[in-house]
């Protein structure tokens, strides 16, 4: 039983993560971002960034990463909820940030000339 759990485990560490499948979307947050094309895109290139961030990591690191994007996923649902009108526009936009931590963009400037990885506690 343990080699099973440690395999599973091993498993969801390995595999990156994928696109939305708009055609499997359950609840509000993966609807609302199924039906606008902007939020589609804003996931997909998050789903990029993630991955590649992901593939220059050691396994302890995507192991935290997992869980930090987790936990994101969550907050994200949850700040979002308030704007009925918006709701995808502010999916949208929560995803944008995402991204630019996972691409290690600044929030204004042009930032450093080297790659930086962001730290995942």
């Amino acid at each position: 039983m343990r080699t099973i759990c440690l395999t599973a485990a091993a498993i969801v560490i390995a595999a990156p993560a994928a696109a939305m499948d708009c055609k499997a979307a359950r609840g509000d947050v993966d609807k609302a971002i199924c039906a606008s094309p902007q939020a589609v895109a804003a996931d997909e290139a998050m789903v990029a960034a993630y991955n590649a961030l992901r593939g220059r990591m050691s396994p302890p690191e995507r192991e935290a990463l997992l869980v930090s994007q987790r936990a994101w996923i969550k907050r994200r649902g949850y700040s979002c909820e308030a704007d009925k009108a918006g709701y995808a526009q502010c999916l949208t936009k929560e995803t944008d940030q995402r991204r630019a931590f996972f691409d290690a963009m600044p929030e204004g400037g042009p930032g450093v000339a080297s790659a930086l990885q962001p730290v995942i506690v």
